[in-house]
């Protein structure tokens, strides 16, 4: 299961902008995942929130947007949505010699709580 490893980048890279710009928690993460990047949306939820308990992803809202391949057949011109990287142009039959998107998986926003929240509600009443 390689989404385990791809959590520990994704807290590697939160732990790091916390570092950056210090904030209490992640509220939302906003991610996006190709689908020909051989991640599991519903997966990678569940390693998150198995793995989150004491760091800044516990409790986030994580919000996956799809993002789909887009192939082009260099012999009948058709644009189209591969299954995989090896998918046939459906129209000729022919392999397709350029695809773009859908790849990978990356973080589009990550909505944070910051530090001063906490601090300025309590210190207020």
């Amino acid at each position: 299961m390689h989404e385990m490893s791809l959590v520990a980048s994704l807290q590697d890279i939160v732990t790091n902008a916390a570092h950056r710009s210090p904030f209490l928690r992640v509220e939302r993460l906003y991610l996006v995942i190709g689908n020909l990047s051989c991640v599991d949306a519903e997966t990678l939820r569940w390693c998150i929130r198995s793995s989150a308990e004491g760091t800044l992803l516990e409790g986030a809202d994580i919000v996956v947007e799809h993002e789909q391949a887009l192939a082009h057949c260099q012999q009948c011109h058709l644009d189209y949505v591969p299954d995989t990287l090896i998918t046939p142009c459906p129209q000729c039959g022919q392999p397709a010699q350029s695809i773009d998107g859908g790849r990978d998986m990356r973080i589009r926003a990550i909505d944070v709580v910051p530090l001063s929240t906490t601090s300025e509600s309590e210190g207020g009443q």
